[in-house]
């Protein structure tokens, strides 16, 4: 499923969004090709920084995707 999708259908179910309206209803949806990626230990280093710099500004949404990819690398490790 799309990352889209799936965020408006949550917040619809959370009854976030106004007149419960999934502006991605109806999109017609590209076909994906599965793949992975591991950051290098280059790339985690920036993501941090950038997580570091913008702490002050958007607090919330920084934790939020923290806990994102915290998350999502609890669910490789339980699926592999």
């Amino acid at each position: 499923m799309g990352v889209l999708p799936k965020m408006f259908l949550l917040l619809i179910l959370w009854s976030i969004p106004p007149d419960n309206v999934n502006p991605c209803r109806g999109v017609k949806r590209f076909k994906e090709q599965k793949r992975e990626h591991y950051n290098t230990a280059e790339e985690h280093h920036r993501l941090g920084q950038t997580f570091a710099d913008a702490r002050s500004a958007v607090r919330e949404a920084i934790n939020a995707f923290q806990l994102l990819l915290i998350l999502a690398a609890a669910f490789e490790r339980t699926s592999a």
